[in-house]
């Protein structure tokens, strides 16, 4: 499946370490068809808050990077990171890799794209996706991750968030996240083995 590519990747190797990462998404930014745009960005602001407020690192991740199109998360994180004046760091990285050693130094990631979720996961780092559609559940659940907030059902994402921070613990979360590897490379280990014998001249 899809979700199983991502899984396949390298393991990366740490380049910083980043405390909390926020992927803020700027398709949900902006109007949108999937969720109330305002809320949103007010939701995302506390969040924020809320994480300094109990003296946690912030990062800001653009996972979609700079195009024409409004699908873009740049201006979103440049603007909050005026906003919050020096208080969080943001990140702006320009490739796939630089993404993955990036998300695996942090200790955990609140993202708003699915694949900086899976990403994260797949790089060993707890990832609390905040759903905006219904793609969300069934990769999640496929790999056996029970970690999400749905933002078109949930109250307040925020409070939702903070709960599993508190309830379950980052390191529990860290925990959960090398259980789903351990599974996911089993799933995967016989396809790499049926790869492993193909005849390529042959094949």
């Amino acid at each position: 499946s899809a979700t199983d590519v991502v899984f396949a990747l390298p393991r990366p190797q740490a380049r910083t370490q980043s405390g909390i990462i926020i992927n803020v998404s700027g398709l949900l930014w902006e109007k949108n068809s999937h969720v109330d745009a305002d809320e949103y960005r007010s939701d995302i602001r506390r969040l924020i808050t809320t994480l300094l407020e109990r003296g946690k690192s912030v990062t800001l991740l653009a996972h979609v990077l700079d195009n024409p199109r409004s699908d873009n998360d740049v201006p979103p994180v440049n603007l909050l990171a005026a906003e919050f004046d020096g208080r969080v760091a943001t990140a702006v990285p320009k490739s796939l890799t630089e993404v993955r050693e990036l998300v695996a130094g942090a200790e955990l990631v609140i993202g708003s794209r699915m694949h900086a979720c899976l990403n994260a996961l797949s790089s060993g780092t707890p990832a609390i996706p905040w759903a905006y559609s219904r793609k969300f559940e069934p990769l999640l659940s496929d790999i056996g991750w029970n970690f999400m907030v749905d933002l078109r059902t949930v109250e307040d994402p925020v409070v939702a968030t903070t709960q599993i921070l508190d309830s379950v613990g980052i390191e529990q979360l860290h925990a959960e996240v090398a259980r789903v590897l351990d599974s996911v490379d089993n799933r995967l280990q016989p396809v790499v083995d049926a790869l492993s014998k193909v005849d390529l001249k042959n094949g």
